[in-house]
């Protein structure tokens, strides 16, 4: 649905829509919502609970983000430890060996347990990330066999986060290749951030700079160095979007 046709049905005019959907708006009244819900056939409520959400401040989305996030992964742990068994060897076999393999139930143990944080402790949030060796690959399929390793990433809670290698020069200043940069795909994706982006009828992977375009119709891939040119990607031709969420590297005496 076009915009002009959705602001037709709603009784608003096309600009503000715009601005509102572009995020250079806040929410609006509750009564443009409850049209906005009908011409999109939404269930009543929806937009309305979207926007009180965006209203709260960042640090009490953090802390709700957090509690959902740990319930999530304590019931996963729950149906893992009801799918496995123990054959008669003594080896664990089923759905809690699988998630050991894959890397799975050591996210989950490193996200409850040594990313908790205690009300008498300052102690921060952090857990073990896979750092997937094949970038084209989506991470909510399968990690291309076993993670090439993990790193710590701290003040972090999000259980789907993943890791990537940097390959290149064409982040560069700002990453070098072989920077391990992290992200989370809870993380809202901002104009302007670093991000992982799958795109293209063959899942193409690129590590840049987006900027959303042409009323987010279209998010522009833009490298930091500028011997490169960006690329320009239809949003229906978008698979994921991730922003980076955190880098190390390794120091060598080469620098």
């Amino acid at each position: 649905m076009t915009q002009v046709r959705l602001a037709g049905l709603a009784g608003c005019a096309k600009g503000y829509l715009s601005l509102i959907e572009s995020g250079h708006k806040g929410p609006p009244s509750d009564e443009l919502l409850e049209r906005l819900e009908d011409a999109l056939g939404l269930p009543r409520g929806e937009l309305i609970t979207a926007a009180r959400w965006q209203e709260l401040p960042d640090s009490m989305q953090a802390e709700i983000e957090l509690l959902r996030n740990e319930r999530l992964l304590a019931h996963r742990l729950a149906e893992l430890l009801d799918d496995g068994s123990i054959d008669e060897s003594g080896r664990v076999v089923g759905a809690l060996e699988r998630a050991r393999c894959s890397g799975e139930l050591r996210r989950i143990v490193g996200a409850l347990g040594g990313g908790q944080r205690t009300a008498d402790t300052d102690e921060d949030i952090s857990m073990e990330v896979p750092v997937i060796n094949a970038p084209g690959i989506d991470y909510r399929t399968g990690l291309a066999g076993t993670p090439d390793g993990y790193v710590r990433a701290p003040n972090l809670t999000d259980a789907d986060a993943f890791a990537l290698r940097v390959v290149g020069d064409s982040m560069r200043p700002d990453y070098r290749e072989g920077d391990i940069v992290v992200f989370s795909p809870l993380q809202k994706v901002r104009s302007g951030a670093d991000c992982f982006a799958m795109f293209g009828p063959d899942r193409q992977a690129a590590f840049q700079r987006a900027y959303f375009e042409n009323e987010n119709s279209s998010v522009r891939l833009q490298p930091i160095n500028s011997a490169y040119p960006p690329i320009i990607v239809p949003r229906h031709e978008l698979h994921g979007l991730y922003a980076a969420f955190s880098a190390t590297r390794s120091v060598t005496s080469g620098g």
